[in-house]
């Protein structure tokens, strides 16, 4: 996931499936393009792809998972080495995308087309599937579950939503718990505002514990 001090910042994935068809000399090559936000939904995805192109005699796909699960992987599903799977590497980076994965299926159309042409027949498909599934801004969130007194949870709501948080849900018994979210990216942390504020306000009795950060499609 791109950095900055630390910081992860938004990346631009596919906003959707997305399909694409490209024909060269006989074969035709069938482009499928979709988000994709860790290995589980990778596998999901190509065997999405095998079970609907179960008669491809090829298979060639490359994906870039979320920031920070992995790296960018490709194989040429059957074709010579080097032809197929970077050419789709190419086309995600050149997109700039990240959390995305792009698989083609090729059915020979019984003429050879030499590495060059297979190599651009690949690259074309991937570029229509990608184009058809769009493209979207994520923005990685983290969710946090702060606790509080309850005469102190107005205090800590508007503090919280003052730097930018979006409350999420609130939960009021003989204390508050606040399940709240703060984009990775905003120079403040939850950390820090909450850290900040119980000094100034000794004794109230705030904890807060952060969780995962999560990539959602909020600006």
């Amino acid at each position: 996931m791109p950095r900055e001090d630390n910081i992860l910042l938004p990346y631009a994935a596919p906003a959707s499936k997305g399909t694409g068809t490209y024909r060269e000399r006989g074969s035709r090559f069938v482009g499928i393009a979709a988000p994709i936000s860790d290995w589980h939904d990778f596998h999901a995805f190509l065997a999405s792809v095998h079970a609907e192109h179960a008669g491809a005699d090829h298979v060639a796909y490359a994906h870039r998972t979320q920031p920070g699960c992995g790296n960018t992987r490709h194989a040429d599903g059957g074709e010579p080495q080097g032809t197929a799977g970077p050419a789709l590497v190419m086309c995600l980076e050149g997109a700039g995308l990240e959390g995305a994965a792009v698989a083609v299926a090729r059915y020979y159309g019984g003429t050879p087309l030499g590495t060059g042409n297979l190599s651009r027949a690949y690259g074309a498909a991937a570029r229509a599937a990608l184009a058809a599934a769009g493209t979207i801004t994520m923005v990685p969130w983290r969710s946090y579950r702060v606790e509080t007194a309850l005469a102190d949870a107005p205090a800590v709501e508007h503090a919280l939503r003052g730097a930018g948080a979006v409350i999420d849900e609130r939960l009021y018994e003989n204390k508050a718990v606040l399940t709240v979210s703060l984009s990775c990216s905003h120079e403040v942390t939850v950390e820090d505002l909450l850290s900040r504020w119980h000094a100034e306000a000794a004794g109230c009795g705030l904890h807060y514990r952060p969780e995962e950060a999560t990539p959602q499609p909020r600006r």
